[in-house]
């Protein structure tokens, strides 16, 4: 447990100024701090939604139920996203 907790400090946060002035320099966007902290939160969350449950693996339909449910949450909270998909597809 704790080289699990270590490593995601040391790849989230030790490296988070050099990744997110490379971003900043690459897009030319100031938001890419605020980016970068939804993308980390959006891989914690994808992640703590696959783990294992009460001993037992998920089944394949509670996952991807708790998957469709985030989802909606993030197209709630950022609906020009939803616009985004509906146009390109």
């Amino acid at each position: 447990m704790a080289i699990s907790y270590n490593l995601g400090v040391t790849v989230f946060g030790g490296f988070a100024p050099l990744t997110v002035t490379w971003l900043i320099a690459i897009t030319g966007n100031k938001l890419m701090p605020a980016f970068y902290i939804i993308a980390a939160a959006m891989l914690s969350i994808v992640v703590v939604g696959s783990t294992l449950r009460g001993g037992a693996p998920a089944r394949r339909d509670e996952s991807s139920a708790s998957m469709k449910c985030i989802i909606s949450v993030l197209f709630d909270l950022f609906p020009r996203g939803r616009e985004a998909i509906s146009t390109s597809s």
